[in-house]
């Protein structure tokens, strides 16, 4: 409970304030080369717009955009957005500086705003990451209007697009799908979310061979 004078009521200690208009910005060098990106983060705004809707409330307003920046210069005022989810390809060479440039973009004009920062993070290595690009990047100059609140780092990127036709909740997509929902989840109450990892639901070869398969089929 929050301290007050005499005679005043106690109130509630305020915890994170709901998402209310979230960006979502693919960065990527270009639109083919970043297809993995986008589809992750489509994947992402369907979803949260279904879970809005089964919840019974109103959706957050969402505005989706691609890099690369200034070439794709963000329209309006995108400082008024009080949550930004990109998605980046983390072993890009240039994408340290894209998120940067974008962060400088998106970062609250007013003293009194801050931006929560999630990322949805593809990486064609099995290594872990040792920390974060997008982390490294919310400690810039804008550091002060900028809040990171974690993200989701996607293993074997190459296969987003070919598991894309699988069931949303089948063995193949399953652990990316759960975790995309408590991402939804903590950016929906504008909650931290710890740093998590996936792959897909079966080994790496074997859904190529599957999706080779199915390829040969269709």
């Amino acid at each position: 409970m929050e301290k007050c004078e005499q005679g005043e009521r106690a109130r509630p200690a305020r915890g994170p304030r709901s998402a209310k208009r979230i960006a979502l910005v693919t960065v990527g060098a270009d639109a083919r080369r970043a297809a993995p990106e986008a589809r992750t983060l489509a994947d992402f705004q369907k979803a949260l717009e279904v879970y809005s809707s089964l919840a019974g409330q109103v959706p957050p307003e969402v505005w989706t955009a691609q890099g690369p920046y200034p070439a794709s210069p963000l329209p309006g005022r995108p400082h008024v957005y009080d949550t930004l989810v990109v998605a980046y390809r983390a072993d890009e060479p240039t994408v340290q500086a894209a998120l940067e440039e974008l962060l400088g973009l998106m970062a609250p004009q007013s003293n009194a705003a801050e931006l929560k920062v999630y990322g949805i993070a593809t990486t064609g290595s099995d290594a872990p990451l040792s920390k974060s690009p997008l982390a490294r990047s919310c400690d810039g100059a804008a550091a002060a209007h900028l809040a990171y609140r974690g993200e989701l780092v996607v293993k074997e990127r190459e296969l987003v697009l070919a598991s894309a036709p699988k069931p949303r909740m089948g063995i193949v997509r399953r652990p990316v799908s759960e975790a995309t929902d408590r991402l939804i989840a903590a950016v929906r109450l504008g909650r931290a979310f710890e740093r998590e990892t996936v792959s897909p639901g079966v080994p790496a070869f074997l859904l190529r061979i599957l999706c080779r398969a199915a390829g040969k089929a269709s």
